[in-house]
């Protein structure tokens, strides 16, 4: 048995990923919510529904809308939109 000491997550991942971390998640708290309550709502039940939907449809059709209902329920769930990101809108601190 080696009794070298296992590297941490922390190398691990900067020896996969190079001198970038994981991601901009990992090097601050860019991955909080950005989008308000009341879209995470909508979204998830949309994302929900086009799931389901998507699930009782053809093989090509069916998979693609379940495919985007399940980005609409990611987004949703998390609260994290990345289009809201790439464009720097945060709506999560709206009333």
């Amino acid at each position: 048995m080696s009794t070298a000491a296992r590297p941490s997550n922390e190398t691990m991942r900067e020896s996969f990923l190079g001198d970038e971390k994981s991601s901009t998640c990992a090097k601050s708290k860019s991955c909080s919510v950005n989008v308000s309550p009341q879209e995470r709502a909508i979204s998830a039940a949309a994302g929900a529904a086009m799931v389901l939907i998507g699930l009782t449809r053809g093989p090509f059709r069916g998979f693609m809308l379940s495919a985007l209902g399940a980005g609409l329920l990611y987004r949703g769930i998390s609260g994290d939109c990345q289009m809201y990101r790439a464009l720097d809108v945060d709506t999560s601190k709206q009333s």
